[in-house]
């Protein structure tokens, strides 16, 4: 209301207000299953033939596409993606996707496979450093890097934005 209205001042505001850097705030919405589907195929510079497969990908993350009847879509909050089931699709489709195993797509893995550190690895994939877990989780699977690739897409910390 002190600006008048004005959109920039109010973007200043809250872009340089501490709630919104803090470690509640950032990084703290999951994913959807299409936001993460989506992100998966441009982390892997995957090469799509066919959408089919990757619709039923969808279907089994708990998000089908053109299934929402209400107008208002499916649900933006983290307690409706996350359960221990909807992480363990969201892991099995990230291996997929790493090994190759979804038809219709195409992951080459030649640019990971040059990487001989498989933390620099899971770094390239996520844009920022892995956590303690999921570094460790990498590093016990160093030996194949298309493991380390699908580990991190399934990582929690790709699961965020």
């Amino acid at each position: 209301l002190k600006t008048g209205g004005d959109l920039r001042q109010v973007l200043q505001t809250m872009l340089g207000s501490p709630e919104f850097w803090s470690e509640g705030a950032y990084r703290a919405k999951v994913k959807t299953p299409l936001e993460i589907v989506a992100s998966a195929l441009r982390a892997s510079n995957a090469d799509v033939q066919s959408a089919q497969a990757l619709a039923n990908e969808l279907q089994k993350l708990g998000e089908p596409l053109y299934r929402k009847i209400e107008p208002s879509g499916y649900s933006n909050a983290n307690a409706d993606w996350v359960s221990t089931a909807g992480l363990l699709e969201r892991m099995n489709f990230a291996l997929a996707l790493a090994a190759n195993r979804i038809p219709g797509v195409t992951v080459d893995g030649a640019s990971w496979q040059s990487q001989t550190d498989p933390v620099n690895l899971a770094r390239t994939i996520l844009n920022i450093d892995p956590g303690a877990q999921t570094e460790a989780a990498i590093t016990r699977e160093a030996r194949d890097y298309r493991l380390v690739a699908g580990l991190a897409l399934g990582s929690p910390e790709f699961q965020r934005h």
